[in-house]
């Protein structure tokens, strides 16, 4: 009987993974013009924003695991992650703070 071996997943390949998931789950990013912050629409929770910057999110994903499609779509747009297809997440046009 042949045993199969796999290697665990890199943080970069979970990272990129993620990052497709947000592109394919419909993660919308945005920059607030006036702050130059980051902000990543919820899946699960419609009509939230997470707060990401390059290091973190604000989601309880990212809390629990130190990783999450939201953070991972930011590294993407910012051009921190390699793409097989070589289009990555961008983010929307920025806009300007929406008062919440």
């Amino acid at each position: 009987m042949a045993s199969t071996t796999s290697r665990p997943e890199t943080i970069d390949q979970a990272r990129t993974r993620l990052a497709q998931r947000a592109r394919e789950s419909g993660v919308k990013l945005r920059v607030d013009v006036n702050t130059g912050r980051w902000y990543a629409t919820s899946v699960s929770r419609p009509g939230m924003e997470h707060f990401c910057t390059a290091h973190s999110c604000t989601c309880e994903g990212f809390i629990r695991r130190q990783r999450c499609v939201h953070h991972s779509a930011v590294l993407a747009a910012l051009g921190w992650l390699d793409f097989d297809d070589d289009t990555p997440v961008t983010p929307n046009p920025p806009l300007g703070d929406e008062s919440r």
